[in-house]
């Protein structure tokens, strides 16, 4: 038994001794067995022996082969581990290449959405801007007629159209293009023309015909019944700035003049009063009666009809029964002359009466005698409202009422 043993051991360290056989690598997926080496005669021995041997040295023996068989197993989940791996993964690139295919397939909808929206849009504007059937001629050219000057046949029958509706279109036609259309020269105004000829500058734009360039003189008689239908009563002296109204034209203590010049008036005297200049409304409305009697009596002190109508004016030719003049002195005067034109009042008046709208309406080089433009004497004291548009134009060209009127006759 001993000697069993001993030899048991000895082939131990001979097989521990020996050179071991050379075994390639595994390649993954394919198991490749070791090869054997050639027995030996010494290990043939050995085989012989192991035949006789007794069961407790296979028992003995056994352990190594459990080893070995414990060996071989984990050899096997290493190469099943490695064969597996590449089958895992072929499913996971498989998904991923499908989201990508998802992600290009989003990407071409949304391309095309977009490409259809403008594809929409240019269809609309090609329709809107396309001409219609009404705007289409009946005849046309192709483009190859057109480059070659040949118009293009067509088997339409024409129906006569009535004179009267050719004439009617040609017309319209005519005055719808801006070239037939004729400019009309500018209309220059006779008032300019006259204005150009005498050296003046244009005259303004006015109705002749309204209320305040009335005309009253020698030649423009208004009649014994003529007067202002309201009157405006103002103080004499400016001592109040009320304006009463005034029907009746009468009033023994207050200037009556036309209501539509009352506060002109009063503007007028109150400023020539607040610049330290006394004023005095001396007379404004006469009746016809009233101018009657003044004509008389300036008769009956013995001038004579010619005379005394450049003095007083002769019943019905007088301004005065216009309501739209007025006298104003300095004090009350019993007789009124030329010596006024020296006074601060009158100077002060005669500087701005325009810009109220007031002329002296009888001026020193117009006026003197019958043969005068204005056929009175010089009145320094009587003002005669025109509208300030007309009284700066007449001051400033020194025109008398008679001399501007004759511009826009």
């Amino acid at each position: 038994m001993a000697r069993q043993t001993d030899n048991l051991n000895n082939k131990r360290k001979a097989d521990s001794s020996a050179p071991k056989p050379f075994k390639r690598a595994p390649i993954v997926g394919i198991d490749i067995p070791a090869e054997e080496p050639a027995p030996s005669p010494a290990s043939s021995e050995v085989e012989v022996k192991k035949e006789q041997k007794p069961k407790v040295v296979e028992e003995a023996a056994a352990p190594e082969e459990e080893v070995q068989d414990a060996v071989k197993p984990k050899k096997e989940k290493v190469s099943k581990a490695q064969v597996k791996t590449p089958v895992k993964k072929a499913p996971a690139v498989k998904q991923d290449m499908t989201s990508k295919q998802k992600k290009n397939m989003v990407v071409k909808f949304v391309f095309g959405i977009v490409v259809l929206i403008i594809f929409v849009i240019f269809a609309y504007i090609s329709i809107s801007v396309a001409p219609h059937t009404s705007d289409v001629p009946d005849t046309y050219e192709t483009a190859e007629n057109l480059h070659r000057g040949v118009e293009r046949e067509k088997d339409v029958v024409e129906t006569p159209v009535p004179t009267e509706v050719v004439e009617a279109v040609v017309v319209e036609e005519t005055v719808a293009t801006p070239e037939a259309v004729e400019e009309t020269p500018e209309v220059v105004r006779p008032e300019v023309l006259k204005a150009q000829e005498l050296g003046l500058p244009e005259p303004p734009e006015i109705d002749t015909s309204s209320w305040e360039y009335l005309l009253v003189n020698s030649t423009h008689a208004i009649g014994e019944d003529f007067r202002p239908e309201t009157f405006a009563a103002l103080s004499i002296t400016m001592d109040d700035t009320d304006i009463e109204e005034n029907t009746d034209g009468v009033s023994s203590d207050r200037c009556l003049v036309d209501y539509r010049i009352g506060e002109a008036l009063r503007d007028f005297t109150l400023a020539c009063k607040e610049a330290g200049n006394p004023v005095y409304l001396s007379s404004g409305y006469r009746s016809y009666a009233d101018q009657n009697y003044l004509y008389q009596r300036k008769v009956s002190q013995g001038y004579s009809e010619d005379v005394a109508k450049t003095i007083v004016a002769y019943p019905g030719t007088s301004e005065h029964q216009t309501g739209l003049c007025c006298d104003i002195t300095d004090y009350y005067r019993e007789t009124k002359d030329s010596s006024l034109e020296q006074t601060d009042t009158y100077k002060w008046l005669v500087a701005n009466c325009a810009d109220y709208g007031f002329v002296v309406r009888y001026p020193e080089d117009k006026s003197g005698s019958a043969d005068s433009v204005t056929g009175i004497i010089f009145e320094p004291w009587h003002f005669r409202y025109v509208g300030v548009e007309a009284a700066k134009y007449m001051t400033e060209n020194n025109l008398c009422l008679e001399e501007f009127l004759a511009l826009y006759e």
